[in-house]
């Protein structure tokens, strides 16, 4: 059969054959199965080549980096210099997609103003876009609102090293160093920089948040908030300033006037919905005020203030409840402040409430932990001294009771509490009492 492959001979028969149209059809299939045959043979030649060379470098890759892991010490970065360099162009494709999705991430936290939810994603990519100022400006907005104003104030000016003109940055930067106790340092850098951009909405909604904080009655506070408005009457952020304002006055209608108004432009303004919520609180409003705190927390579910607030809400209704709705409602309540301090771990009121209902459920050893908290964070602070006494009272830690009701007489000697709880305590273990 091979024989009848040899193109020779099939040349011989063509010219002897009578039978020629047969054998010109013979020939091409001969042909054809003849190049496949050749082909087929260089295939695997060559593969058998390549697998050879490729077992040879695998070799010399194994003693290459046998040898480099003897010649670098532990501590050396020639290592790691020669890992950076070795890195595959698909993993550098990977970190950068990777880095994009935690931008992304931010962004939608940032919009919802869910800025807790945020701060992982930013602590991680921080350093990724330096000189991206839209980016620095957003990490120092999400810095501040999650409370973190020292990290706020390095976003803000890392961006304001390029841009250094820019009104949102440079309010950003006034406002962290306004949250630190830098008040002059704000205000002094708030005047500057109106004067080179009088009529920047930025840096008057800052200058008028800082003036409202600082002296909400004063004539003279709101101004810059309302030269803003003029400018722009759609511009909420001086207009939700205005209603806190309003609100810190004690001025409810007038703040519930403006708190609508941000809404109807910004219905998913989860600051201004938990605001609302706080003046129909004042207005005695439970039902309506409920609503909006529930929504902002929809909105936010780390919105630390509606959550407080929602539990002083709840509080209240416990009050004139009685049996299981009192059980359920103080438990909806403990819910609120102990969420209220995920968000906020320094929180004090969250943590007094906490303690007190824990106390008043007979859970004194973890009425004490947040109750001790408290006091760290506001050292001199009676109420929450009184409480701690009662946690040790109860756990018959009668010295410790003592001591904590001491210092709350050294701090408020006419306050009537301690002293009948001195007196009586120094009545039961026969001691003098206070006279």
């Amino acid at each position: 059969m091979l024989a009848l492959l040899n193109p020779k001979l099939l040349l011989a028969l063509w010219k002897i054959s009578p039978y020629k149209k047969t054998i010109k059809l013979f020939a091409l299939g001969s042909a054809f199965v003849w190049i496949a045959f050749v082909g087929l043979f260089y295939v695997l030649t060559t593969s058998a080549k390549h697998k050879q060379a490729s077992e040879k470098n695998n070799d010399a890759l194994e003693k290459s980096a046998t040898a480099t892991e003897q010649e670098n010490s532990p501590g050396s970065t020639l290592a790691e210099e020669q890992s950076a360099f070795a890195t595959p162009i698909s993993s550098n494709v990977n970190n950068r997609e990777d880095t994009y999705a935690h931008r992304d991430l931010i962004s939608e936290y940032y919009k919802s103003g869910r800025f807790a939810s945020a701060l992982p994603h930013l602590d991680r990519i921080s350093q990724d876009f330096v000189g991206d100022t839209a980016f620095d400006l957003q990490a120092a907005e999400v810095y501040s609102g999650a409370g973190q104003y020292d990290k706020a104030l390095t976003m803000a000016r890392e961006g304001l090293k390029l841009a250094p003109y820019h009104n949102g940055l440079q309010a950003q930067e006034m406002l962290s160093l306004y949250r630190l106790n830098r008040i002059e340092e704000a205000l002094s850098k708030a005047q500057a920089a109106l004067s080179e951009n009088p009529n920047s909405l930025e840096l008057l909604t800052a200058l008028g948040t800082m003036k409202i904080e600082l002296n909400p009655s004063d004539a003279d506070a709101a101004m810059p908030l309302l030269k803003a408005l003029r400018l722009n009457p759609k511009w909420t952020p001086a207009r939700y300033q205005l209603g806190r304002k309003n609100q810190m006055e004690g001025n409810y209608r007038d703040a519930l006037n403006q708190f609508q108004k941000v809404i109807e432009q910004e219905p998913f303004n989860g600051k201004a919905r938990g605001q609302l919520g706080l003046v129909y609180y004042n207005l005695q409003q439970d039902k309506e005020a409920e609503r909006e705190y529930e929504t902002a927390l929809t909105i936010n579910p780390g919105d630390y203030n509606s959550w407080y607030n929602l539990g002083e809400l709840l509080l209240g209704r416990s009050y004139n409840s009685r049996g299981d709705e009192q059980l359920a409602l103080r438990h909806r309540t403990l819910k609120c402040f102990l969420t209220a301090l995920e968000y906020n771990p320094n929180h004090y009121s969250a943590h007094f409430r906490a303690g007190v209902l824990l106390n008043g459920n007979g859970q004194f050893k973890e009425a004490l932990r947040h109750l001790q908290t408290a006091l760290d964070l506001k050292p001199n602070n009676v109420r929450t001294l009184v409480q701690i006494a009662v946690s040790y009272e109860n756990l018959n830690m009668m010295d410790n009771a003592r001591d904590y009701l001491y210092r709350a007489f050294e701090l408020d000697p006419l306050n009537q509490v301690v002293v009948h709880k001195l007196r009586y305590m120094s009545q039961t273990a026969a001691e003098p009492g206070l006279g």
